[in-house]
């Protein structure tokens, strides 16, 4: 049987392996603790070299853009003097980087003539059939091969015939 004399004995145990438990984690503390302050030095200097890292690059990215401004417009002026541009953007382009593509083509001669944003359905794997079919089956007549002079007319009828075989995978915006 189970008396109080076993009760006092398992106490007794479990405050003689405490005390061993907090003899050992002292003896053990200096050891322990230069790990820890050396791997904090550590970070603290991968933590250093990581933030001028970034100075580094942010400090390279503004002298790239201050460059772009004084550069680009000298650069781009009348590049596309008299060239007609369509401007294509994927689902997921933002409006303002394709309004800033439609600005920089205008300012460097452009004639933006049409703005088509492709539907998010023209890469769905399941669609395929439904976008590859109109794809096969569009043919341009050569009468309406636009050439530079073209009239609005002939852009409008292109415009239609296209949209009609491909209406489904894009908007487009004039």
């Amino acid at each position: 049987m189970i008396n109080f004399r076993y009760h006092i004995v398992s106490l007794m145990a479990v405050f003689i392996a405490l005390s061993v438990g907090i003899a050992v984690g002292v003896s053990l503390s200096p050891s322990v603790d230069q790990g820890i302050i050396a791997q904090a030095a550590q970070d603290r200097k991968q933590v250093t070299d990581l933030r001028t890292e970034l100075d580094r690059r942010n400090a390279l990215d503004e002298y790239r853009e201050a460059y772009d401004l004084r550069v680009g417009k000298v650069v781009a002026e009348n590049v596309l003097s008299g060239i007609r541009v369509a401007i294509v953007a994927m689902p997921d382009a933002p409006t303002a980087v394709v309004e800033a593509i439609s600005a920089a083509s205008e300012e460097a001669g452009g004639n933006v003539v049409r703005d088509v944003k492709i539907n998010a359905e023209a890469f769905d794997p399941s669609q395929t059939d439904s976008i590859t079919s109109p794809m096969t089956r569009l043919e341009r007549p050569r009468a309406m091969v636009s050439t530079s002079g073209s009239s609005g007319m002939e852009d409008s009828l292109q415009s239609s015939v296209v949209s009609r075989q491909l209406g489904p995978i894009m908007t487009t915006e004039d």
